[in-house]
């Protein structure tokens, strides 16, 4: 794995050393993407890897009986070729001398906040970035449904009977269920009130209270054992502007059906993973010109569908 070489410039592990489960800041900031698109550490940049074809890992008509005398029937695997390519992403923070030097009485440590802000940049790039991909109802035609009543229509919606259905068609072209499904916390919170969905948990297809209804128990309703859930938003205000403007990164509109891929094994099938040449790295340089330290966050990844058959999007979520 490539590390610091520019001179001058040196490793800060007791400041990366807080990122080492990248997992944590994730799941603080509301990010899910990489429980979706999981990272796969590679040691190239770039490279070739064969991917197994759905209908190889299905299709098996041949006699399997054996005659005497006679061997076994065989076969054997289709792959196809796949690339990837890692590119490296960083943001820095400037620690200027005079700002610490007026900002110091109050004990702040401005090296560890400006690693969060460095770190936190990278995180929400990647976290819109794998939304996008996920939410791709464009890209997906035949794989995108539209629910006939939105889910904050409480009375009427019927998200179970939906995403049941979006399961079906998911095994229908994939050959095997779901594993994970992903929404925004807002989609979240009208579903729990549907009266369908109390329904399901009043008459006993969970255990769970329906006031405190819980991802645990839609993973039961809807038979999808990982249901992920984000609360990550994102400013969209113009650069100078002085006031936030706050955006959900999951867009409330889309509800994503996938199967995200098991372990490191390329060969299993999954809609994405996230390959790193070289995983975070928080580092630190002068820059005398400004007065200041500079604090670099950076990595080297790709985000990267694998097979594209194993998602489903259901679309028309909300009013």
């Amino acid at each position: 794995m490539p590390s610091p070489t520019s001179p001058g410039t040196f490793s800060r592990p007791d400041l990366g050393q807080a990122y080492e489960e990248f997992d944590l800041m994730a799941h603080v900031n509301g990010f899910v993407g990489l429980r979706l698109m999981p990272m796969t550490s590679t040691g190239l940049q770039a490279g070739t890897f064969s991917r197994v074809k759905i209908q190889s890992l299905l299709k098996d008509d041949r006699d399997v009986k054996r005659a005497p005398g006679a061997g076994y029937n065989r076969s054997s695997w289709e792959f196809e070729a796949d690339s990837f390519a890692c590119e490296e992403r960083g943001a820095e923070e400037l620690l200027d001398d005079r700002e610490r030097a007026a900002f110091g009485f109050t004990g702040i440590r401005f090296d560890m906040l400006s690693a969060d802000r460095a770190v936190a940049a990278l995180m929400r790039n990647l976290e819109v970035e794998i939304a996008t991909l996920c939410q791709n109802a464009a890209g997906f035609p035949t794989q995108t449904t539209a629910v006939g009543t939105e889910w904050d229509t409480a009375a009427t919606a019927t998200p179970v009977n939906d995403v049941l259905a979006a399961r079906e068609s998911f095994k229908s072209q994939v050959g095997i269920y779901p594993n994970g499904i992903v929404l925004s916390e807002k989609v979240m919170t009208n579903v729990v009130q549907t009266a369908e969905v109390q329904d399901y948990v009043k008459y006993g297809a969970t255990m769970d209270d329906p006031r405190t209804l819980a991802e645990s128990a839609l993973a039961k309703v809807w038979r999808i054992p990982n249901v992920i859930v984000s609360s990550a938003v994102r400013s969209t205000a113009n650069p100078g502007q002085p006031t936030a403007v706050l955006a959900d990164i999951w867009d409330d509109e889309f509800v994503s059906l996938i199967h995200i891929p098991q372990g490191d094994d390329l060969r299993s099938v999954g809609f994405g993973r996230t390959f790193a040449f070289q995983e975070l790295v928080v580092e630190q340089y002068r820059e005398e010109k400004l007065r200041s330290d500079v604090i670099r966050a950076r990595f080297d990844i790709q985000v990267k569908t694998i097979h594209t058959e194993a998602i489903h999007i259901l679309s028309n979520i909300t009013t």
